[in-house]
């Protein structure tokens, strides 16, 4: 989101919503996708801590701590080229160190690389191995979206006044008034625009891989916020947490009972330990309560943990792409929780998520006439 003191009507552009100080979250179509994504879900805590446990993994090491130097000016943005190659060098084999290296330089010198970069390595990584053929022809289509964004991060370095404000208006949905004195109504159209898309690709792309015709349901249409008689707002987290709960008591017959389900949960933990340590109700009942309150985040280990544990209720893949349904919800209920702290009412937020559909069938036609043209357009 942009500063909260800039509320100037004159600057009401989309050229003043984003910035182009930080690299690796520049663009238009995946702005900002990878601090979303990787901080805002609670997969990590910082880019840092992204960074050490990245490092952590590829040096097989699991003690390397935060407070190493190279960590250390990596929080302080004191890193020099030295510092990357050196570190490369000792984590990849030569080849791939060459990449991460040149990869570095061009974040450094190369007004193109941004969000669009981060999403781009693993669609082609992904290609060399799947072979069917409609989902090799969708992810051709989000690197489609990938160049559209380095183009635009193009035409921005050779121009820096470029106006894309109708570049903007031709790929969101960009059509809903915001009535609040704190923050841009542009800046709110734009960001919730962005997340709109990438649930609506996202979902597309479960479509398109997960198997069974049962969790082909799987829609972010049925975690959007709701907003209740006295205007206060249910995140998506919240919502996602009600229909797990409201469908175990269903299925066991039982009246509303958060107390039933903490019970149940720290039953199935208990009954599935490997180590004999057992976990209580009132446990069970504070870390999830945590999350409800906006305290924790929804993490996949806490939804696997959990919640999937429940008498086989949800099955669960370690590799399967449905688990990233869980930072998606993460994220877009931190989204909602800003815009209520930039001073939208729980009734204006609940509507503007009502868009989500329109972005799906947004998505479906620009994805055929990808499939049918070879060609990428902004409206269909």
């Amino acid at each position: 989101m942009v500063s909260r003191k800039d509320n100037n009507k004159n600057r009401q552009s989309f050229s003043n919503i984003i910035p182009e100080e930080d690299p690796i979250n520049r663009g238009l179509l995946f702005y900002n996708l990878p601090h979303r994504l990787l901080i805002h879900s609670g997969l990590y805590e910082s880019q840092s801590d992204y960074v050490v446990q990245a490092t952590r993994i590829l040096k097989n090491d699991p003690n390397i701590g935060a407070d190493d130097q190279y960590f250390r000016k990596f929080r302080e943005c004191t890193l020099t080229r030295e510092d990357v190659v050196k570190e490369a060098r000792s984590l990849y084999p030569p080849e791939l160190a060459d990449t991460v290296i040149s990869f570095t330089d061009d974040l450094l010198e190369n007004k193109t690389i941004g969000a669009w970069s981060f999403l781009s390595s693993p669609i082609i990584r992904e290609l060399q191995i799947v072979s069917d053929p409609e989902v090799r022809k969708y992810l051709e289509f989000i690197l489609a979206l990938c160049d559209v964004d380095e183009k635009f991060l193009t035409q921005r370095s050779q121009n820096p006044d470029f106006d894309i404000d109708a570049l903007a208006s031709e790929w969101f949905i960009l059509d809903t008034d915001f009535k609040t004195n704190r923050v841009e109504s542009k800046s709110v159209q734009f960001n919730l625009g962005l997340l709109l898309h990438w649930m609506a690709l996202f979902e597309h792309y479960l479509d398109l891989t997960v198997a069974s015709k049962k969790d082909k349901r799987i829609t972010f249409n049925k975690y959007l916020p709701k907003s209740t008689q006295t205007n206060k707002l249910t995140n998506s987290v919240n919502v996602f947490l009600e229909k797990i709960k409201n469908e175990w008591l269903i299925e066991n017959s039982l009246k509303n009972n958060w107390e039933a389900f903490f019970s149940e949960i720290s039953s199935k933990i208990n009954e599935h330990s490997i180590d004999g340590k057992e976990v209580d109700a009132e446990a069970v009942k504070k870390q999830i309560n945590r999350i409800r309150k906006g305290k924790n985040k929804l993490t996949i280990n806490i939804f696997i943990e959990r919640l999937a544990i429940l008498n086989g209720r949800i099955e669960v893949d370690d590799t399967s792409p449905q688990l990233l349904v869980i930072p998606f919800i993460q994220v877009i209920s931190s989204f909602q929780d800003e815009l209520l702290d930039y001073g939208l009412e729980a009734e204006c937020i609940e509507r503007i998520f009502q868009t989500y559909p329109a972005y799906i069938a947004l998505v479906s036609k620009r994805f055929k006439e990808y499939c049918k043209t070879g060609q990428l357009k902004p409206q269909v």
